[in-house]
């Protein structure tokens, strides 16, 4: 993800930190990696010019190629309850393209940032959220290819549709400050990004499995 791009998830989640401590609550600082399976599910490509294109995608997210599948959470609350600030960089790569396909991908972020509460119950956390997604695509339909130079900050980024998240996790802690997790999270989003001389419809449903190390303040 660009510098620009991550200057705005910093931003978003350090708005939460500072109204954090402004209250005085007890925060956490996470950070994941992991991947994720990708339900199949339509995909539209409409160019000018052309018939639209329609059929069921099929995406890998390839967490360790390209920029990598990672996570973070800034968080607050009393032990029992609070509230968080996720950044999701999940990838899509499509499997099964069409032959007037050559290459779709929103693999420099498909980035999901949302907020919402926690909860814990016993030894498990949940949680639910909803946010934005902030897309890089990169295409090529019909051997015509997507212009990277366009979106914010002109570096080919997009804010481009709506995002939810639901998850559920076990904390294992490491003395007093720090810990380790698991989690399970299910993501719905649906975005729309543009390809050359037109625009494609991408909704996305995603189970993801993280694991993660944090730190108490």
């Amino acid at each position: 993800m660009s510098r620009p791009a991550n200057a705005l998830a910093a931003a978003t989640l350090g708005a939460t930190l500072l109204g954090a401590s402004a209250a005085g609550a007890q925060l956490t600082v996470e950070g994941f990696v992991g991947t994720a399976f990708n339900v199949p599910t339509p995909l539209t490509i409409r160019q000018e010019g052309a018939t639209p294109l329609r059929f069921t995608a099929r995406y890998s997210t390839r967490p360790f190629r390209d920029a990598p599948y990672y996570a973070l959470r800034l968080a607050t609350g009393d032990g029992a309850h609070g509230w968080a600030a996720d950044f999701v960089h999940h990838k899509l790569y499509l499997e099964n393209p069409p032959p007037e396909v050559q290459r779709f991908e929103i693999s420099h972020g498909f980035n999901m940032l949302s907020a919402g509460p926690w909860w814990s119950r016993r030894s498990l956390r949940f949680g639910a959220s909803v946010g934005v997604v902030i897309a890089h695509p990169e295409s090529r339909v019909r051997n015509r290819p997507l212009a990277g130079r366009r979106g914010l900050f002109g570096r080919g980024y997009y804010l481009a549709g709506v995002t939810f998240q639901g998850l559920v996790g076990r904390r294992f802690e490491l003395g007093s400050r720090y810990f380790t997790s698991l989690e399970g999270r299910l993501t719905g989003s649906y975005v729309r990004v543009p390809v050359a001389g037109g625009m494609a419809a991408v909704p996305n449903l995603a189970v993801h499995t993280l694991a993660g190390l944090g730190a108490t303040y």
